[in-house]
């Protein structure tokens, strides 16, 4: 199976592209954003061969210095041998506009990860599974941040090394449990070189099920090679479950608890948390709205009470109509950052946009 697209989105106006408050010099521009894209599934004999690549070409009207092509991609091979199935696969993103809840400016990172492991399924519902993961990834172009030189102090190389169980309870349903260890070197910043392990409960239901997606809870450490700095021991999540009521109206539920690195120097990493609901509802046969509602919280000073945070909230909505292979939507958003510690962190962005996405 091969399966390109295309799709425009974020086709529009953007009150705050640089998430700024209003005393930082807040600006709106007109943006647009178009992706070409194309998945493939390949078997061939023992062979399996899955990817997927895609290119962001990211446009702004005023302000030009930012604009940019964002590409990513991923790759694996499993050769099936018997019970024994070894793969290999990789992916690389190369793009300026992924940013995330802290970092707010378009810097270009680069991200590089391979990966090899085997699957040998041990009875008819039982299998085991080790893996081994090597990432590595820069900052590139301008890459000073409010004072923090991004490449000096997120530059790192990850290893990671991990076995799971996997029990297929049902036909549609599938248990687990997985451990991993893991080293993060920063070649710039030596102080944040870290080792940890994890594990963690998976449980995951195939698309037909009631209840479809993923979800992971466990226990996660992480010990600083740099003594003075506390140890982080607590519970991490992931979490990512939809519900069908009525073959008509769709609920997805995001949940998230895990550690992320800080781009402050101080603060060497930071506690993500936070929950997303989305309620997709179809109208007749071609008609959808999509509404959404997120809040995540970032939690800084782990292990000292000073309980500084910030909060995000976010809210949306999203009405499209479906006509054969393309979608076109009519979007509207509103992100707002608020913080305890720091005024110059908060924020307000309203985005009003359009989008199209066809598959061929």
């Amino acid at each position: 199976m091969i399966s390109p697209g295309v799709e425009i989105r974020d086709l529009g106006w953007d009150d705050n592209i640089f998430r700024v408050g209003e005393s930082a010099g807040k600006v709106g521009d007109y943006t647009a954003t178009l992706i070409p894209y194309v998945q493939a599934s390949l078997p061939w004999s023992r062979l399996q061969f899955n990817g997927a690549t895609r290119a962001a070409f990211n446009y702004f009207q005023r302000f030009e210095a930012i604009r940019s092509i964002d590409t990513d991609g991923s790759g694996a091979v499993a050769v099936l041998i018997g019970r024994v199935t070894p793969h290999v696969g990789g992916s690389w993103m190369n793009a300026r506009h992924r940013r995330n809840f802290e970092i707010d400016f378009p810097v270009r990172r680069v991200d590089r990860s391979w990966d090899a492991g085997v699957d040998v399924n041990v009875s008819a519902k039982t299998s085991v599974g080790v893996i081994t993961r090597h990432s590595h990834g820069r900052y590139t172009g301008e890459t000073v941040y409010l004072e923090s030189d991004l490449a000096s102090l997120l530059d790192d190389e990850t290893t990671i090394r991990g076995v799971g169980v996997r029990y297929a309870l049902t036909p549609l349903t599938t248990v687990g449990t997985e451990f991993e260890q893991d080293a993060d070197r920063f070649a710039l910043a030596p102080e944040r070189n870290a080792n940890g392990s994890r594990v963690m409960a998976v449980i995951e239901f195939r698309p037909l099920a009631l209840v479809s997606g993923r979800a992971q809870v466990g226990v996660r450490s992480r010990t600083f090679n740099d003594r003075n700095v506390a140890p982080f021991h607590g519970t991490v999540a992931h979490v990512d479950l939809s519900y069908t009521l009525f073959g008509r109206t769709q609920f997805t539920v995001q949940a998230q608890r895990d550690l992320s690195y800080s781009y402050r120097a101080g603060e060497r990493d930071y506690l993500q948390t936070g929950t997303q609901l989305s309620v997709t509802h179809r109208i007749g046969t071609n008609w959808d709205t999509i509404g959404t509602v997120g809040r995540f919280n970032l939690l800084y000073g782990l292990g000292d009470r000073s309980e500084r945070a910030e909060h995000v909230l976010s809210y949306g909505l999203d009405v499209g109509r479906n006509i054969s292979r393309s979608r076109v939507g009519f979007q509207v958003g509103r992100q707002t950052r608020t913080s305890n510690f720091s005024a110059q962190r908060e924020y307000e962005e309203l985005r009003i946009s359009s989008s199209m996405t066809y598959r061929f």
